[in-house]
């Protein structure tokens, strides 16, 4: 038989949150921002390195200037190996996170069920998700990467359409 069951207020969510991690914050947050350093918290890491180019914003009305295209492309490559560098750092530091975030993911959250249930997680349940799950993880974030990519060009690709419809229909 079907019952409807309703959420707890978010009063005593909150209280029973506090309850759980009395005494426990300061592993919490330890584990949380290990967590965070190490991939597993989606939003939170992130590999982006930049290249400073001074010279590489070209303003609207200069496009057709011969001497700024000249002047960028002296900026490339006087700044080509801090630019492959970046890149490189940039690629390395996302695969590691795409390879051993979901593992960590999954720690985290066993840590925080943990305290969810009453236990004593320690930080090494942050590194559970090595063992039998680590192919699981890592195909299931391989699958949610596809995924996302399919959406995006479902997204994409109708909107490149239409701003090329539109754009097509202004100059008529």
């Amino acid at each position: 038989m079907n019952s409807l069951h309703l959420a707890p207020p978010a009063a005593d969510v909150r209280r029973q949150a506090r309850e759980n991690l009395n005494g426990q914050w300061p592993l919490a947050v330890l584990v949380t921002f290990l967590a965070g350093l190490l991939g597993g918290q989606h939003g939170f890491s992130g590999g982006n390195v930049s290249v400073d180019l001074p010279h590489a914003e070209i303003p609207l009305e200069h496009i057709g200037d011969p001497q700024m295209w000249e002047k960028l492309l002296e900026e490339l490559t006087t700044q080509w190996p801090a630019i492959v560098f970046a890149m490189v750092t940039s690629l390395a530091i996302s695969a590691v996170f795409f390879i051993i975030g979901p593992c960590i993911h999954w720690g985290l959250c066993r840590f925080r069920l943990g305290l969810v249930d009453g236990e004593q997680p320690s930080v090494g349940t942050l590194f559970s998700g090595f063992g039998n799950m680590f192919l699981k993880a890592l195909g299931l974030s391989l699958v949610q990467a596809v995924i996302i990519f399919l959406i995006s060009l479902a997204v994409f690709i109708p909107a490149m359409v239409i701003g090329i419809v539109s754009a097509i229909f202004e100059t008529t």
